[in-house]
């Protein structure tokens, strides 16, 4: 149905230019036309390769190009607007944070276990690890934000990682500096003044 939601349960929005309303939800991806009020549906199809990967929708990034990265229940897709195709990346890990940094990178995070780099020149995603391996592969990464510095804040099962990408240095703020780490989850941000928000 054009005129309505895939589902009623809506795990994140995105706005988008154009007059698009990026929705994800259990049942896959709408995308609303705020003014005509109509929708265009986008889910898995077992079928097609070219579908998105998983109903499940988690996270949402449109990045400066107008990409579409959609984190899902099995991985990162990419959204052909002129197609209506996905590109699929990560299929077998859930992906519940995507972010563009100031650089134009897209990073994503999955809570399984995993920090990912989108690579431009190979069309995908690898693993990230910082000069210490305090991020590491088993490590589960839910929230992402980048300060006005252009480091990452990580919310992670261990606690809060601060990572210095230039010098691929990261600090853990764990049990030790008083973070809960079962508290944390997959929404930081970093407001205007600088404040971070975990």
């Amino acid at each position: 149905n054009k005129n309505s939601l895939l589902s009623d349960t809506v795990i994140i929005l995105k706005k988008g230019s154009d007059n698009k309303l990026w929705i994800g939800s259990n049942n896959g991806l709408d995308v609303m036309d705020t003014k005509s009020g109509t929708f265009t549906h986008f889910q898995n199809n077992s079928k097609d390769t070219l579908s998105l990967s998983n109903n499940l929708v988690i996270a949402i990034n449109i990045d400066k190009k107008q990409n579409v990265w959609v984190g899902t229940g099995k991985g990162i897709n990419r959204l052909d607007k002129q197609t209506g195709h996905f590109k699929r990346y990560l299929t077998q890990l859930p992906i519940v944070r995507i972010i563009e940094d100031s650089k134009g990178d897209i990073w994503c995070s999955c809570p399984t276990g995993g920090f990912f780099k989108y690579d431009k020149e190979t069309d995908n995603f690898s693993t990230f690890t910082d000069e210490s391996a305090i991020i590491n592969t088993s490590l589960p990464v839910y929230g992402i934000t980048e300060d006005h510095e252009q480091n990452f804040w990580l919310t992670t099962a261990k606690g809060i990682i601060s990572l210095n990408k230039e010098t691929n240095i990261a600090v853990l703020y764990g049990k030790n500096q008083g973070v809960n780490s079962l508290a944390l989850t997959t929404f930081s941000y970093t407001l205007q003044n600088g404040e971070i928000i975990c």
